[in-house]
């Protein structure tokens, strides 16, 4: 079956396959949109460490740390 130019893969189920096709994110939402993220990211290079950052946002330090590449 197609829909929208994209096939569905029914072993996934039907509804998650339909909302992939129809462009719908699965998941939990992201605490910091991609301004924070942004924002967050040059505190964090500029030295400024992720459990200061997180108070401005009221997040965990960890999730500031998560924005940071893996080495």
């Amino acid at each position: 079956m197609v829909r929208k130019g994209k096939e569905l893969n029914f072993g996934e189920g039907l509804l998650e396959g339909l909302r992939e096709a129809d462009g719908v994110k699965m998941g939990r939402p992201r605490k910091l949109d991609p301004f924070q993220q942004r924002e967050a990211l040059k505190r964090l290079k500029a030295g400024e460490t992720a459990a200061a950052i997180d108070r401005t946002y009221g997040d965990h330090r960890s999730t500031i740390e998560r924005l940071t590449p893996s080495a």
